[in-house]
């Protein structure tokens, strides 16, 4: 069995920060480890295995239809960055059901 890795939350002063933001699709604050510093994440969307068979799908019903998921962000995978030193924080990819 693969083990989880589970988030640590890490308190300064009254607020309670991340160290990880995976499955989260939106920017939110972190901690990152390897600057020390609280930072808002960079949110990256790259096309994933779910967005090209999405694609296929749609291009079987519709020719032109195939390339929606391709454009949209929703149908994309998340990835997080820190915008320091541009570690990666967290990813969640993109499922359609």
């Amino acid at each position: 069995m693969a083990e989880e890795s589970v988030p640590l939350t890490i308190s300064q002063g009254q607020k309670n920060y991340k160290t990880s933001l995976n499955n989260e699709r939106e920017s939110s604050q972190f901690f990152c480890n390897k600057c020390s510093k609280v930072q808002e994440s960079q949110v990256d969307h790259k096309v994933g295995t779910w967005t090209l068979i999405c694609c296929g799908i749609w291009c079987i019903l519709t020719f032109i239809g195939g390339l929606i998921p391709l454009c949209c962000k929703p149908c994309k995978d998340v990835v997080q960055y820190c915008p320091e030193c541009n570690q990666k924080v967290g990813e969640a990819p993109f499922s359609p059901c």
